[in-house]
């Protein structure tokens, strides 16, 4: 309606942020290297909008509980005059995608007046996809205040670019190590995602730490297309001297011609332990 929420376009108040969850799930299974548009389906516009932005991030949510902190500015307009259909903002900076994770997008406005809701056709996920806040008063797009969350996503048209592989081996995550008081020799577990259309019975796979020479090993198992298992690397990593370490995990398949997303880095410092 004119006056209720979700609303990207949301005029009813004077300033309003939300952020939608889309699943990995819900992207296409082709190689997904940058996401470089975004548009809105309205069928009743408002009003120019004050300082719009949309903003993107990786995240581990499955459902919209609080605000996700890691989201990169992508588009900004000082005034944004939305149209009957679909409204395309095309980014300023593209977003890059790692092929493996679920993604958030923010919009946020802050205008000095009201008037009404653009209305926006939207979808029922089965999951909680929305999380909004929209109040009188400046500031809106930086405050962690909730005004709602919602299931009723807005439907949205992503623009993508990528290539397609049969072979696509993602590096999605780092397990092990974890934070500790003191590291000595650790073991070093990455989660490895098959995005491609065929069993990858065997992978190389390599460590590295701050940058360090490399351990190479070699994944063999069956992980079929959707996928995941865990490869533990047989050598420890030696993180006896120092207290921040930046381990980088990949793989270096020359089959895989999806390669935005074969490495994943893990940074950790030590904890102080104690009363100080």
């Amino acid at each position: 309606s004119s006056t209720g929420y979700p609303a990207p376009y949301g005029n009813y108040y004077k300033g309003a942020r939300h952020q939608f969850l889309i699943l990995a799930s819900e992207l296409p299974s082709f190689c997904v290297d940058s996401i470089k548009s975004l548009a809105f389906d309205v069928f009743s516009t408002t009003g120019p909008l004050t300082d719009f932005t949309i903003k993107i991030g990786h995240t581990n949510q499955t459902t919209m509980v609080d605000w996700e902190q890691n989201v990169t500015e992508v588009y900004t307009a000082s005034s944004y005059q939305t149209v009957s259909g679909f409204n395309e903002h095309v980014f300023q900076n593209p977003f890059l995608y790692n092929g493996c994770d679920n993604i958030v997008v923010e919009v946020c406005f802050n205008n000095t007046g009201f008037t009404s809701n653009a209305l926006t056709r939207y979808t029922t996920t089965s999951f909680q996809s929305v999380i909004y806040y929209r109040a009188d008063a400046a500031g809106v797009c930086t405050n962690q205040g909730q005004s709602g969350v919602s299931s009723n996503r807005p439907n949205m048209v992503l623009g993508l670019s990528g290539v397609t592989s049969t072979f696509d081996a993602a590096i999605c995550a780092l397990t092990s190590p974890v934070t500790e008081c003191q590291f000595t020799n650790e073991q070093v577990s990455a989660v490895i995602s098959n995005l491609g259309s065929t069993t990858i019975s065997t992978l190389p796979v390599a460590f590295t730490v701050n940058g360090g020479s490399a351990i190479n090993e070699t994944y063999t198992g069956s992980i079929a297309p959707g996928e995941k298992d865990t490869f533990d690397f047989s050598t420890l990593a030696n993180m006896n001297a120092g207290s921040s370490f930046d381990i980088q995990v990949y793989h270096a398949s020359s089959s895989d011609f999806c390669t935005q997303n074969d490495t994943a880095l893990l940074s950790l410092s030590t904890t102080l332990n104690g009363a100080y």
